[in-house]
């Protein structure tokens, strides 16, 4: 048993961040965690199970600090879409699950948003990239 003192986390959710390297005025109005996550410009990606609040498993995304427009910006594919009331895009794992190509589903999403941070955000894609170093000789 955990006695913490801390409220126990009903869900759970797996993620990757993207930090432009620009820091943001961390939001006043947001608990301890929250208000230093979005203290960075960032696109937060990821995978949630379900909870009881929020039963489908899907993915999500969203970019840090919000584009102007990105409510009406496309993302693929078809199915994935902004949500209003948790400001991010989503896109069900059951349409990825069921697609032809849940990989290409799942990257066309992902790349999609980073279009977003890029077009509406005004990130700088040539400084995200990332050039992947030389493996090391075997000695």
């Amino acid at each position: 048993m955990i006695e913490s003192g801390f409220p126990i986390p009903t869900g759970f959710d797996f993620a990757v961040l993207l930090f432009t390297g620009r820091h943001l005025v961390a939001p006043e109005d947001r608990g301890y965690i929250m208000r230093y996550d979005l203290d960075a410009e960032q696109l937060n990606a990821g995978f949630w199970p379900g909870d009881d609040n929020a039963p489908e498993a899907r993915f999500w995304a969203y970019v840090v600090p919000r584009p102007d427009g990105c409510e009406v910006a496309p993302i693929r594919p078809a199915p994935a879409a902004w949500v209003e009331a948790i400001s991010e895009w989503i896109l069900s794992y059951e349409q990825v699950r069921a697609s032809d190509d849940p990989r290409r589903a799942i990257l066309d999403f992902l790349n999609s948003v980073y279009r977003v941070a890029v077009a509406n955000g005004g990130w700088d894609a040539a400084a995200q990239h990332y050039a992947v170093p030389p493996p090391a000789p075997r000695a």
